[in-house]
């Protein structure tokens, strides 16, 4: 296995379309070889920033489609 390292982080930030300030933490994932990184996994609340974006109602929509 490679050496890696791992973070909990928070993204804040505006939206800039509706001026909605958001906060919600993340997890960072990195696996670095030879000093440089390989490899990047960025875990993070998707349903909360759907929420943030105004996008929740689409993607709740998309997940309750007809099962195809």
């Amino acid at each position: 296995m490679e050496p890696g390292s791992g973070s909990e982080q928070t993204a804040s930030g505006t939206v800039t379309t509706t001026g909605a300030s958001f906060d919600f933490p993340g997890v960072l994932v990195l696996r670095v070889r030879d000093g440089c990184i390989t490899h990047v996994r960025d875990h993070m609340d998707g349903l909360r920033v759907a929420h943030v974006m105004g996008r929740l109602p689409a993607v709740v929509e998309s997940l309750a489609g007809d099962g195809d």
